[in-house]
């Protein structure tokens, strides 16, 4: 994954919740657990999960999204962003 500004295309689309884009993006290879930049530090699941893109969640968690696959917390970051930002939704989902 190449990272532009920070982060990859996937986890900006994911960020502002653009599912057509995730989805061209996923289909010409993006990779759903691209490590975080340094800059932003959030992988695309969890970049969704903190603005409350349910749909976005759902999208990454069926292309395969395991979550913080580095530390090996799974889904946790994830549900805390979700959690702090009042997206039980999401919370629900994950």
């Amino acid at each position: 994954a190449v990272h532009h500004g920070g982060i990859t295309a996937l986890q900006g689309a994911a960020i502002s919740g653009d599912v057509m884009l995730a989805k061209l993006l996923l289909e010409k290879g993006a990779e759903v657990n691209a490590a975080p930049s340094l800059i932003e530090g959030r992988y695309a699941i969890e970049g969704a999960a903190e603005h409350g893109r349910l749909d976005m969640v759902q999208l990454l968690l069926n292309a395969g999204a395991k979550g913080n696959v580095l530390r090996g917390t799974g889904f946790e970051d994830a549900i805390k962003l979700a959690e702090e930002n009042n997206h039980f939704a999401v919370v629900n989902l994950l």
